[in-house]
């Protein structure tokens, strides 16, 4: 029969391996998190990138379209200017 002291003792043991169990599972916890927290930067990191470069393209396709239509001076295209820029505006404002 055991008696109350190995009863004791098997009590610590069982307590100090759950401790240790449950300081594991917090580790792996932070890591998981922090591994979750690093891998959303980069995946907003490259979305950004995506945004900034299809903005840049934006700009550059409205760019060449006002470099197309700019009324030279002395030129009679003065009706042609107006509708490009009225083109423009539409293309600004979608």
């Amino acid at each position: 029969m055991p008696d109350s002291n190995q009863e004791a003792s098997a009590g610590t043991k069982q307590n100090q391996v759950t401790q240790a169990v449950d300081q594991q599972i917090q580790g792996f916890e932070q890591q998981l998190q922090q591994k979750s927290n690093s891998e959303l930067k980069e995946v907003a990191t490259k979305l950004e990138t995506v945004e900034r470069n299809m903005l840049l393209q934006k700009i550059d396709s409205e760019l060449q379209t006002i470099k197309e239509t700019v009324v030279k001076p002395g030129d009679g295209a003065a009706a042609t200017a107006g509708a490009a820029a009225t083109v423009v505006n539409q293309k600004s404002n979608t």
